[in-house]
């Protein structure tokens, strides 16, 4: 039995358990604070969650269909490089850098 992959998969599985948790209970206070059409801010917060659940997914399976399992790490390792990369020339409200700099 390997322990590092039993440990990132336990950890993956409890950090989806958790953002899964948060998405819902921002979609509870939306839809119990808002007023008017209460179920219908709730209807369309689970509509975006889960298409924010199934596009990805079935993006990532036609990728994985095109260039394999091995394949698919690359990509989505690439791209997620890229993201952390980027981060630094994100654009930044003047309030947020007049903190950094203090």
């Amino acid at each position: 039995m390997n322990i590092a992959l039993i440990a990132v998969s336990s950890n993956e599985a409890f950090f989806y358990g958790m953002s899964f948790s948060a998405m819902f209970y921002y979609m509870h206070i939306m839809a119990t604070e808002s007023g008017r059409n209460k179920t219908s801010i709730l209807a369309v917060s689970f509509a975006l969650m889960n298409l924010g659940w199934y596009v990805p997914g079935m993006l990532s399976g036609f990728i994985q269909g095109v260039v394999g399992y091995t394949g698919l790490f690359v990509v989505s390792s690439i791209v997620g490089l890229a993201a952390i990369f980027l981060i630094p020339w994100l654009p930044m409200p003047k309030s947020e850098q007049q903190v950094d700099k203090v």
